[in-house]
Parts: structure tokens; C-alpha cells; sequence
């Protein structure tokens, strides 16, 4: 099976970081690119605000410094990639990503709520488990993985 483009969920958290590290191996074993992919809320409805504005500038500046380090792990690792920063919830965007570009898998960090906890508040791994077009690997902060760095 081949594996070209894997993309990778990064919102910055522990399990997202953990997730990395894992498509970082399997990116190096395959010879793959990554696909960082991070989004933000913003509002739907646009205006002319200036408050509105700033606020939507500054979603987009945390979301790009959220990157930076998921770009130094891939730079580190010799492990080729490319960056998105979207707006929107982040299953539909990250599954939208996926399709349009042709990503072979989706790898993503899972906090392992219950169900129940999921169902509440909402999980963007169950999200992407149903809506993906492509297989969806979650990776558990327990999961041990020692290589990368």
C-alpha cells in the first residue's frame, strides 16, 4: 500500500504531539510528505469590525505558531511537508483537506474519552472516524513510541 501524503491533525495539544512522532516514523519508513493540518473557529457571519478582523488575524497567528512546531519535529527528521491553516470545525476540515488532497491516511492524537464524554462534548477522532474518505490512524498518549525525536 502506498503511503504519499499522510496528514497530520495538529492543534498543539500532548496527544497531538505524540501523534507526530508516530507519523514522523512512518513518513521516514514510506518516504511519505506530511500534511500539517490546523484549523480555528471563527465566527461565520464576516464584517466590516475592526474588532472582528483582529480577532480572525489572531486566530489564524496562534494557529500558524501552533505549527512552528510540528515544522521543526519534520525539518529535524529530514521529513518533507507542507502547511494548512483552515478555518471551520476541525473533522470537516481536516477530512475536506484530506480528499482534496489525496492524503492516504489521516493521523491524529486522541485523548480517549468515553463515549459517553465524546457524545457531550464532541470528538473530532469519532468526527473523522465517520467522514473520512481515507483511513484514520488515533494515536493514544499511552501509545509508546521511541524513535523520533
Amino acid at each position: 500500500m502506498p503511503m504519499k501524503k499522510i496528514l497530520l491533525g495538529a492543534d498543539g495539544s500532548d496527544h497531538s504531539k505524540h501523534a507526530a512522532r508516530y507519523a514522523v516514523d512512518l513518513a521516514k519508513a514510506f518516504g511519505s510528505k506530511v500534511l500539517i493540518v490546523t484549523t480555528y473557529r471563527g465566527q461565520t457571519i464576516v464584517t466590516n469590525d475592526p474588532a472582528h478582523q483582529y480577532t480572525m488575524k489572531e486566530m489564524r497567528r496562534r494557529a500558524k505558531h501552533r505549527q512552528s512546531w510540528y515544522q521543526e519535529l519534520l525539518d529535524k527528521n529530514d521529513v518533507p511537508w507542507e502547511s494548512h491553516i483552515l478555518d471551520g470545525p476541525a473533522a470537516e476540515a481536516i477530512a475536506d483537506t484530506a480528499q482534496r488532497r489525496n492524503a492516504d491516511i489521516i493521523i491524529i492524537g486522541s485523548r480517549g474519552r468515553s463515549n459517553l464524554v465524546g457524545m457531550i462534548v464532541g470528538s473530532t477522532t469519532n468526527a473523522l472516524m465517520h467522514i473520512a474518505d481515507c483511513p484514520v490512524l488515533a494515536i493514544r498518549l499511552k501509545h509508546r513510541l521511541p524513535s523520533a525525536k
